[in-house]
Parts: structure tokens; sequence; C-alpha cells
């Protein structure tokens, strides 16, 4: 298990009020929802920068879809819906 710090927190009365009332409802700690939430935003903000990283690597090497790296069309043939 990873050390634990202490960590002093301003807070509105309103908001910790309510954060009690949650924590109570759900049988946690205060210190338990504030850590899930941490985490989570973490986690998240993570696996955004994961995403963007391959996306990223995709884009320096895209695969190949069958054209063998060649246009042959044009956008005319591309876009034409026969109307004339």
């Amino acid at each position: 298990m990873a050390a634990i710090k202490k960590l002093t927190l301003s807070i509105q009365d309103d908001l910790l009020e309510k954060l009690r009332v949650y924590a109570a409802k759900r049988n946690e700690s205060v210190a338990a929802v504030i850590n899930a939430a941490i985490r989570q935003v973490v986690s998240a903000d993570e696996e955004r920068d994961a995403a963007k990283h391959r996306i990223l690597e995709r884009l320096k090497n895209p695969p190949d879809l069958g054209t063998h790296g060649k246009i042959d069309w044009t956008r005319e043939e591309l876009y034409d819906r026969g109307v004339r």
C-alpha cells in the first residue's frame, strides 16, 4: 500500500455539508470519497494522454487502407452525385 500523506483542504461550508451527507449515504468517510474523486480525475487525465499518444503515433504511421499510398481518383469523382 502506498504511503499516506496528510493534506489541508479549504472547502466551502455548504459543499462540505453535502460531501458529508454523500459519504454517509455510501457508508464511506469523507477522505475516502475525496480520494476516489481525485483518483478518477487523475485516471481520466492519464487515459486522455494515452489516447492522444496513440492517435499521434497512428498519424505518424497510418495503416494502409488498400491504396498503397496512391490516390487515383479526383475530387470531382468523389463528389459526383450525378447532378448536372
